[in-house]
């Protein structure tokens, strides 16, 4: 009931505030949600906006489209990242590889950067994690069983929230803000493997990417109070996880997963951990 109420009658508010001054780098911006979010921020203000995308004739696309619709937008496109954390791990399935691994990667490439940023200009950078609903119905399915896009998204998204809520509290002291958030279901060229039933739910029930991307916006300009939370609706807090999630089994597992994903890190850019 809260999904539906949540699609039907819930509309998020159009950001307002500008980003005068800070340097954002959005990562997946080429379609859907990222290339929104990146044109709201253009549209905003901001000193510079950075759009890390895999492939190059997309992102060439998405810059020259967001320039052309917001007359003062400042948007580059990075000379190099560290490829692992923008090119999946062919030792693992897609969706864990760029939703987990190479998200979590480059997060603690820039945890330095944003420590420095924090100190000299007495400011609290973020990491904005977008979340999903659908963490809470993920069923782990066995490796051994045929891959399924769905069900791989959904697991995916779980993870995301167990390590979030593991590592924010390691994050407290040094002026980073850590926060996730939901956007919703969203028309968006995600369930393009996801097969029917999906389509026809979007059909009836998604909001537009646009209205999808405020959610993100307004995650990244959320305060102190965001750190460690999820933020369903424009509401900073836990209520919209899974029991699971919030239960003394999910901080379990979170601990668990994330000293998993720490050693997979560690293989692909030995001391990266030692940045958290």
């Amino acid at each position: 009931m809260g999904f539906l109420y949540s699609q039907l009658f819930i509309t998020r508010p159009h950001p307002t505030k500008p980003f005068d001054g800070q340097t954002v780098i959005i990562t997946g911006s080429n379609p859907g949600l990222g290339k929104e979010v990146a044109r709201h921020i253009a549209r905003l203000g901001v000193a510079k906006v950075i759009l890390a995308v895999r492939n190059i004739k997309t992102r060439e696309d998405a810059r020259e489209d967001i320039i052309t619709s917001v007359e003062r937008a400042s948007v580059e496109l990075p000379k190099s990242i560290t490829p692992f954390a923008i090119t999946p791990d062919p030792g693992h399935k897609s969706q864990i590889s760029i939703n987990v691994i190479c998200t979590y990667l480059l997060a603690l490439l820039m945890l330095p950067q944003l420590k420095s940023s924090a100190q000299r200009y007495s400011i609290q950078p973020r990491l904005v994690i977008v979340s999903s609903e659908v963490h809470a119905i993920a069923k782990f399915p066995e490796s051994t069983r045929t891959s399924n896009f769905a069900e791989r998204y959904k697991t995916s998204k779980l993870l995301e929230v167990l390590i979030n809520r593991d590592i924010a509290p390691k994050l407290e002291n040094i002026g980073v803000i850590l926060n996730m958030l939901n956007p919703g279901l969203c028309h968006s060229s995600l369930s393009q493997h996801s097969g029917g039933l999906l389509e026809v739910t979007k059909l009836f029930l998604a909001r537009s990417t646009e209205v999808g991307s405020r959610s993100l916006v307004l995650a990244a300009q959320a305060g102190a109070e965001s750190h460690g939370k999820h933020i369903n609706d424009g509401k900073v807090g836990d209520g919209a996880l899974s029991a699971f999630v919030r239960s003394e089994d999910g901080k379990r597992a979170g601990e668990r997963v994330w000293g998993e994903l720490k050693n997979i890190l560690e293989r692909a850019q030995h001391g990266v951990s030692k940045n958290l």
